[in-house]
C-alpha cells in the first residue's frame, strides 16, 4: 500500500528499519475495560433470518471477548534468550524535534495507563523510532537492531497461504476475527523484560508486554495461538498471528464453529477488535486474498 510524497522525516527515522506488517500493534488504543461489557458490535448482517436469534445469544454469551480492553494471553510468556557471552547492550536516544517528542511522550503514557511498560534503571537501553505510516500518522517503534543481532532465533514456524488456500477451498461460510491490540496480549517473562528497555526524553522503560520490533516476536506469538485453538487449526478454523478466519460447510455449522473458537480464546484470556470481526460472510478477504464459496 502506497503513500504520496511526504516531507523529509525526522532524523530518527533514518535508520532504515521499517515497520512490521502482519500485526497490529495497539492502534488506535484499546478503550478502559467496561464493567457492564455490552453486547459486541461487530459485523454480523449476513447471518440468515432463521440464524439470528442463536447468533444474538451466542455474541451475548461471549461479549467479554470484546470488552474493549488489552486481553492477556495466559500460555507462555515470551522469552529474550541471548547468545552466550552477550553483555548488555545500551544505545544513545536518537534526536527529535518538537513534535516528534511530543508524539513520543504521549505515546509513553499511553503505554503506562495500559500496563504494557514500566519505568526501568537496567543497563539494556535501545532508542524510540518514529515511522511513517501510510496514513500520514507516525508510529511508534523502538530500534532492537543490535538486540536482535545478538539472540538467539526462535524457529517455530509461521503457516504457508498456499496451504490454507487449499484448506478453505470448499468452505461455503467464514467469519474473520483479529485479535486486539496483537503482542500486547503477550506478556514478556519476568527475567527477560530488562533487555526490552527502551530510552527517550521521557525516561527509560521496559516492557511487560511483548513489544514490537523483537525478531522472535511472530514466532512466540504464532505459537501461543496455535496452543489455544490447536484442536480446531485446519478443521473449523486457522489462524497467522492475530488474524483468525472460520470456515463451515453451512451456517448452521458455523454457530456451532464459532461457539467453539470463542470458548477455545475466552480460557486464557484473548481478547478481539469488534469493528474488524465480520461474521457469516460467504466472501471475505484473508491475508491479501479474497476467499469465497467453493
Amino acid at each position: 500500500m502506497g503513500a504520496g510524497p511526504r516531507a523529509k522525516p525526522d532524523e530518527e527515522v533514518k535508520t532504515g528499519r521499517k515497520a512490521e506488517e502482519g500485526i497490529d500493534q495497539g492502534q488506535p488504543p484499546p478503550d478502559p475495560p467496561d464493567k457492564a461489557c455490552p453486547k459486541p458490535e461487530v459485523h454480523w448482517d449476513g447471518v440468515p433470518g432463521t440464524l439470528r436469534g442463536a447468533v444474538h445469544d451466542l455474541l451475548e454469551e461471549y461479549k467479554a471477548l470484546w470488552a474493549r480492553q488489552l486481553g492477556q494471553v495466559d500460555v507462555t510468556p515470551h522469552r529474550i534468550e541471548v547468545t552466550p557471552g552477550a553483555r548488555p547492550r545500551r544505545a544513545q536516544i536518537y534526536r527529535a524535534s518538537h513534535a516528534s517528542r511530543e508524539i513520543i511522550a504521549k505515546e509513553v503514557q499511553r503505554q503506562r495507563d495500559l500496563g504494557v511498560i514500566e519505568p526501568s534503571s537496567d543497563e539494556w537501553a535501545f532508542p524510540v523510532v518514529l515511522v511513517p505510516k501510510p496514513d500520514g500518522t507516525m508510529r511508534f517503534c523502538v530500534d532492537y537492531r543490535r538486540l536482535n543481532e545478538g539472540k538467539v532465533r526462535n524457529v517455530y514456524p509461521l503457516p504457508r497461504m498456499d496451504d490454507f488456500i487449499d484448506v478453505l477451498g470448499d468452505a461455503e461460510v467464514f467469519s474473520t476475527l483479529v485479535c486486539n491490540s496483537g503482542y500486547w496480549q503477550i506478556p514478556v517473562a519476568d527475567e527477560d523484560r530488562d533487555k526490552t528497555t527502551f530510552a527517550c526524553h521521557e525516561g527509560a522503560f521496559r516492557y511487560i508486554r511483548l513489544p514490537f520490533g523483537l525478531s522472535n516476536a511472530p514466532a512466540t506469538f504464532q505459537r501461543d495461538i496455535d496452543m489455544i485453538l490447536g484442536g480446531l487449526k485446519w478443521k473449523s478454523c486457522l489462524v497467522y498471528l492475530d488474524d483468525i478466519i472460520v470456515f463451515s460447510q453451512s451456517a448452521e455449522e458455523h454457530v456451532e464453529h464459532l461457539r467453539q473458537v470463542f470458548s477455545a480464546l475466552r480460557g486464557p484470556g484473548v481478547s478481539l477488535k469488534a469493528k474488524k470481526c465480520n461474521l457469516f460472510q460467504e466472501e471475505v478477504e484473508y491475508l491479501g486474498h479474497i476467499v469465497g464459496r467453493g
